[in-house]
C-alpha cells in the first residue's frame, strides 16, 4: 500500500486521527482493526496500517482486512457494472418499442440495437420476445384503464354527496380527475403497444406471403 504524502499528514482530520490512535493502546488498536476496519474510511484505514506497523503488531489482522476491503471494492465494481447494464438494456427495450411502433422491420429494428451497444444474442432476444412482451403490457394498461375508470366512477358518487352535504367538494373532486388521467393515460399506453403488436403481425404476415 501507498503511503500518504505531506500534504495528507498535513490535514487537521489527518493529524487527530494520528493522534487518537498513537493514544490507543495495543489491544485497543488490534480490536478497531478487527471489528470496525470495513467502517472505516480508506484515510482512516492507511493511518491505522502506519501506527500497527510502527509497534509492528497486527500484521495479520491488516492483511486481512486488505482482503475484505477489496472483496467489498470489488462487490461495488460489480454492482456498478450491473446497474449500467440494467440501463443498457432498458436503453435497448426502449428503442426496440419505439422502433416497430414507427413500423420499422426487424432488420432495421437488429441495425439500431446494435448501435445502442447491446450483443447481437440480446438483440435478437428482444426481437423474439417484444411481440409477447408488448402484449403483456398491452394487458396490464387495459387493467390500469379499468381501475381508472372504477376511480372515476367512485369519485363522481363522492362529488355528487360532498356537494349534497356541502363540505370537502374540492377534496372530493380530485377522486375523479385521478381516475380520469389514469384513463387517459393508460389508454395511450394500450394504443402504443397495440400498435407494435399490429405492426409485428403485419410484417409477419407479409413474410409468410412473400416466402409462400
Amino acid at each position: 500500500m501507498h503511503s500518504p504524502d505531506n500534504k495528507m499528514s498535513s490535514h487537521p482530520y489527518t493529524a487527530a486521527i494520528k493522534q487518537k490512535y498513537a493514544g490507543m493502546s495495543d489491544e485497543e488498536l488490534l480490536l478497531l482493526a478487527k471489528k470496525e476496519g470495513l467502517d472505516l474510511t480508506a484515510e482512516a484505514v492507511t493511518l491505522l496500517r502506519e501506527e500497527l506497523g510502527r509497534r509492528k503488531i497486527g500484521a495479520d489482522i491488516m492483511a486481512e482486512l486488505d482482503r475484505e476491503i477489496i472483496v467489498r471494492y470489488g462487490l461495488k465494481i460489480k454492482q456498478s457494472e450491473e446497474d449500467v447494464h440494467a440501463d443498457l438494456y432498458n436503453k435497448a427495450w426502449k428503442f426496440a418499442f419505439n422502433s416497430k411502433a414507427n413500423g420499422q422491420t426487424d432488420n432495421e429494428t437488429y441495425s439500431g440495437l446494435i448501435q445502442t451497444g447491446i450483443n447481437s444474442e440480446y438483440a435478437y432476444y428482444i426481437l423474439n420476445s417484444i411481440k409477447d412482451k408488448a402484449e403483456a403490457l398491452a394487458k396490464d394498461s387495459l387493467s390500469a384503464a379499468q381501475a381508472g375508470l372504477v376511480i372515476l366512477i367512485i369519485g363522481i358518487f363522492l362529488v355528487y354527496y360532498t356537494f349534497k352535504l356541502g363540505h370537502f367538494q374540492a377534496a372530493a373532486v380530485f377522486v375523479p380527475v385521478t381516475g380520469m388521467l389514469r384513463i387517459v393515460t393508460a389508454t395511450v399506453t394500450k394504443s402504443k403497444y397495440q400498435t407494435i403488436v399490429d405492426n409485428i403481425k403485419s410484417e409477419r404476415d407479409q413474410q409468410d406471403v412473400e416466402q409462400g
